[in-house]
C-alpha cells in the first residue's frame, strides 16, 4: 500500500506543478495585455491633452486677432464719423472710452 500512496502522490505533486505552472503563464499573459492596453488608452489620453492645448492656444490667438481687427475698425468709424459726438471718458487703468452719439433727427426732436 505504501507503494501506491508515493504514486498517488507523485501524480498529485505533478498535476498541481502543471496547474500552477498554467496559472502563472496565464497571470503574465493576462497583466502583459493590461499593460499594453493601458499604455495604448494613456498614450491616446496624452495626444488628446495635447491636441486640446493646441486647440486652446488657437483660440486665444484668434480671440486676440479678432480683438485687434475690432480696434482697428472702431478707430476707422471714429475717425470716419464727421456727424458724430465723441466724447472720451477716462478709465481706471487710463485707457479711453469713445462714447458716440450720432446726430440723428426723431420724432422728439
Amino acid at each position: 500500500m505504501a507503494k501506491k500512496r508515493v504514486l498517488l502522490s507523485f501524480q498529485v505533486y505533478n498535476t498541481q506543478r502543471l496547474l500552477v505552472t498554467f496559472m502563472t503563464i496565464g497571470c503574465i499573459i493576462l497583466g502583459t495585455a493590461y499593460i499594453f492596453l493601458s499604455n495604448r488608452v494613456a498614450m491616446r489620453g496624452y495626444v488628446l491633452q495635447q491636441e486640446t492645448e493646441k486647440n486652446t492656444e488657437l483660440t486665444i490667438e484668434k480671440e486676440k486677432i479678432y480683438s485687434k481687427i475690432a480696434q482697428y475698425e472702431t478707430q476707422d468709424f471714429i475717425s470716419e464719423a464727421p456727424l458724430a459726438q465723441i466724447m472720451f471718458t477716462p478709465n481706471m487703468n487710463k485707457r479711453n472710452f469713445a462714447i458716440i452719439k450720432e446726430n440723428t433727427l426723431t420724432a422728439r426732436k
